[in-house]
């Protein structure tokens, strides 16, 4: 989660509702940062109440492939993977839905309770992690699967169950 804080900070709330491209793609100004994003139409507290807000969906979407990484990878790796989520990915698709700009917002898409921007994003991140990862851990005993991201967890295990 601390990781998706500086991400959704630093950038993810620059690019979600800054002042778009004209193709309504992805948010920016002269600086897609947060501190200086130029959201002329809110005050300082207004503008903190929808970052809170708002971080507190795209923490959502990276803490449903937290449970789909459970037991597949190291706290490490989903720590960069949620810094990804919050810092650019997560960002645009909400962008483009809850920007008033956005271009899916300008074609009237209508989004329920947030099931395109949080909850199907997040369960397609946690898939293609998933895949990536592999199975859980001890689920095939005595099968090897050549996955990515698996070598170092492996080796370590085998290391420890040997001493």
């Amino acid at each position: 989660m601390i990781s998706g804080v500086f991400g959704f900070w630093i950038v993810g709330f620059g690019l979600a509702f800054g002042p778009s491209d004209p193709t309504g793609f992805i948010g920016m100004s002269d600086s897609t940062y947060t501190v200086s994003a130029h959201f002329d139409r809110y005050t300082v507290e207004d503008l903190n109440l929808k970052w809170i807000f708002q971080f507190a969906f795209a923490n959502t979407s990276s803490a449903i492939v937290s449970g789909l990484l459970m037991e597949r990878c190291r706290i490490e790796t989903y720590g960069a993977f949620s810094f990804l989520i919050t810092l650019f990915i997560y960002p645009i698709v909400a962008g483009w839905e809850w920007n008033p700009a956005g271009w899916l917002a300008v074609k009237g898409f209508h989004d329920f309770a947030g099931c395109a921007a949080i909850h199907t994003l997040g369960g397609i991140c946690g898939l293609v992690g998933s895949i990536m990862c592999g199975p859980r851990y001890n689920l095939f005993q005595g099968v090897q699967f050549p996955f990515l991201f698996r070598e170092t967890r492996e080796a370590k295990n085998k290391k420890f169950l040997e001493e």
